[in-house]
């Protein structure tokens, strides 16, 4: 257990992760699912193998990379620029607002997967 907003950084090889009430967040994993829930600060999460899963607890930025998993991102009210790739997989982004002036970009990609931002 950590501390309440902490800025988080790390790796793992294998495993998943679960971290709640985070601030900035940045974690690279090789195996395993990474999820991040209530945070308020910028996250970047990646990994090899494994489902990402990001709760924002207010509006802000996101970088998420699943080579081969699905990448689902919950956002509060606000405009968002949404980048979002999937070579293999569908991309849902309905019910959330959308801007490309807005300074809160979810740049999301995944290579066999989908995306899913959605409203919370």
């Amino acid at each position: 257990m950590v501390p309440r907003e902490l800025a988080i950084s790390g790796a793992i090889g294998t495993g998943k992760i679960t971290l709640t009430r985070a601030a900035a967040v940045d974690l690279r994993g090789d195996t395993g699912d990474l999820e991040v829930l209530s945070t308020t600060g910028p996250v970047k999460l990646s990994t090899g193998t494994g489902d990402i899963r990001i709760g924002l607890a207010k509006p802000g930025a996101v970088t998420a990379n699943a080579e081969t998993g699905k990448v689902t991102v919950t956002v509060p009210d606000g405009a968002y620029r949404i980048n979002a790739r999937s070579e293999v997989g569908g991309v849902e982004t309905a019910g959330v607002r959308q801007d490309q002036a807005s300074a809160n970009v979810l740049d999301l990609k995944s290579g066999t997967g989908s995306i899913t931002v959605k409203p919370v």
